[in-house]
């Protein structure tokens, strides 16, 4: 893959026995249902704005096999844009921004410590190259982002979340079937990991260490809690939260008005698209994205080896004992 932050040997063989493994699953007659893509395109309204959308509303955005692929493929096209956007939107079309892995793949296809490595491998590659992308990258959360779904939120610059008004909160905690319909599926943020005998399997824990610093991680990880919008600003997961369609004004920082999610990702980066150069935007991000792997709390050094730990604990935990109970695969 180009542009790979782990390039080696060892990488591409895995990353080969992994797309073997997942291709074939993929057109199995297991593959039951799942579905789903990930796409890439440049903004209706401003090409200069990218658009990643994770389509699979009838598994709450849970991660199937072709989706798997597909994220991968995105990042290769856009690290292979002659002129990529200044801007990129990483969104979803249902109600959940993403529930994680989905649960069929787990069981049926990556059922193995094994294969749960090369998985590890293999997504966190992809989204640690989606954070080194050139364009400024921001993560709308309109629902739901779970297990997978949180560590996805975290291969972007920047997290916007829509903070429900309070008819929504009355409506969706009057909805409490599973498989509701509403459009009121309102946000939050929760790690799973530890209540289905896990630890994160997308390179999501380092990353947010990054982001939120030590105390505020184990809080998220250890503790399975369900993170709601204002909590999330506080403690710098998110950086801004907006509205839909209502009567506020607001800024970057506080809270805002938009009609859509790709708009409100949209208003978030307009100062970056605002810029006359994009090749001086790009110049910036890889400026702060360099300075940031040599200086911060999780230099290049440090990550690999974090990468490294949190690669071996997955694959130690990943269809151990705890994670076959909690699937439901054993007594």
């Amino acid at each position: 893959m180009r542009g790979s932050s782990f390039v080696c040997a060892k990488l591409v063989e895995t990353h080969k026995i992994f797309l073997r493994k997942i291709e074939n699953f993929a057109i199995s007659s297991l593959n039951k249902n799942s579905g789903g893509t990930i796409s890439y395109e440049r903004y209706k309204d401003d090409n200069q704005l990218g658009v990643i959308i994770i389509n699979n509303p009838t598994k709450r955005g849970a991660i199937s096999a072709e989706m798997m692929l597909q994220f991968a493929n995105v990042i290769d096209e856009l690290e292979g844009e002659m002129n990529p956007p200044m801007g990129l939107v990483f969104a979803s079309s249902g109600q959940y921004f993403s529930a994680g892995l989905d649960l069929n793949l787990a069981k049926n296809c990556i059922n193995t410590n094994e294969i749960g490595a090369a998985m590890q491998l293999y997504m966190s590659d992809a989204t640690n190259r989606l954070r080194a992308l050139p364009c400024i990258s921001v993560t709308v959360i309109d629902g739901p982002a779970l297990g997978g779904g949180m560590e996805l939120i975290t291969s972007t610059d920047y997290r916007i979340m829509r903070n429900p008004r309070p008819i929504e909160n009355i409506e969706a905690n009057n909805n409490t079937s599973p498989n509701t319909s509403s459009t009121n599926t309102n946000p939050f943020i929760q790690s799973v990991h530890a209540m289905i005998g896990a630890t994160p399997g997308f390179g999501g824990a380092a990353r947010l260490v990054s982001i939120v610093g030590r105390r505020h991680a184990l809080r998220i990880l250890g503790s399975s809690t369900r993170i709601q919008p204002w909590d999330a600003m506080t403690m710098g997961l998110v950086d801004t939260l907006y509205h839909r369609d209502i009567n506020y004004n607001g800024s970057s920082g506080g809270e805002t008005t938009v009609v859509s999610d790709i708009d409100a990702g949209y208003k978030f980066l307009k100062p970056f698209l605002e810029q006359p150069f994009s090749s001086g935007v790009h110049a910036m991000k890889n400026i702060v994205h360099a300075a940031d792997a040599d200086n911060s709390e999780i230099s290049e050094s440090k990550e690999s080896l974090g990468m490294k730990k949190e690669r071996e604990v997955f694959t130690s935990r990943w269809f151990g004992e705890d994670n076959r109970k909690a699937l439901g695969l054993e007594k």
